[in-house]
């Protein structure tokens, strides 16, 4: 259990410390985005204001599918009445992130153990590669948060949870429930396969 906590706490003061470094300039400066938020973002402002953005072809665009998935707009609908729209996208890679790192300890510490997990979070929550694609909360930001946490859902047999994975997959970013739901049907295909009984 020590071993433990000392990992959690090293993991904890990590994940801090490289959010704030990678997602913090952008929420503190309304000069600095990321990509393609002015695409991405910009017309969530309706949310606040609906006059804004009249006959808008960009905006008609943006706000429909495949550029915006109902749970990515569900979020803006409820948060920009009371806070800014931009500052709302630059806050949620920090949640992401943090969900990256307990999905990533889940799966490594099933996977190998304690240190195993540490190892696995600890890459994940320092290496730019992965932080980047967090940046600006844009739909595909939820891919591998929710990614992971189906591997973990399907690598545990939880099939609750990996019904609540598949869920938010489809609210949020599509393309993360192809791959684990086609392992899914293999790795639940060959349980079911391997616990028929043959008859006597």
């Amino acid at each position: 259990w020590r071993s433990a906590g000392l990992i959690g706490l090293y993991l904890v003061v990590l994940w801090g410390v490289t959010s704030a470094g990678r997602f913090l300039p952008n929420l503190l400066r309304a000069d600095l985005y990321s990509d393609d938020a002015s695409q991405y973002i910009c017309w969530m402002y309706k949310f606040a204001n609906p006059a804004l953005f009249p006959h808008d072809e960009m905006a008609r665009f943006m706000s429909g599918p495949p550029c915006s998935t109902p749970g990515y707009q569900a979020i803006f609908r409820f948060t920009v009445s009371h806070f800014d729209a931009q500052q709302v996208a630059e806050s949620i890679p920090f949640v992401l992130s943090a969900v990256l790192m307990l999905t990533a300890l889940l799966i490594g510490r099933r996977a190998g153990g304690s240190w195993a997990a540490g190892v696995f979070a600890a890459i994940l929550v320092t290496d730019r590669f992965y932080l980047d694609h967090l940046q600006g909360a844009f739909p595909r930001s939820f891919g591998l948060p929710i990614m992971l946490f189906e591997m973990w859902a399907l690598m545990a047999r939880r099939l609750g949870m990996l019904g609540l994975a598949f869920l938010a997959a489809g609210l949020f970013y599509p393309p993360s429930l192809v791959p684990p739901a086609m392992c899914a049907a293999v790795v639940l295909g060959r349980d079911l396969w391997g616990a028929r009984r043959l008859p006597r």
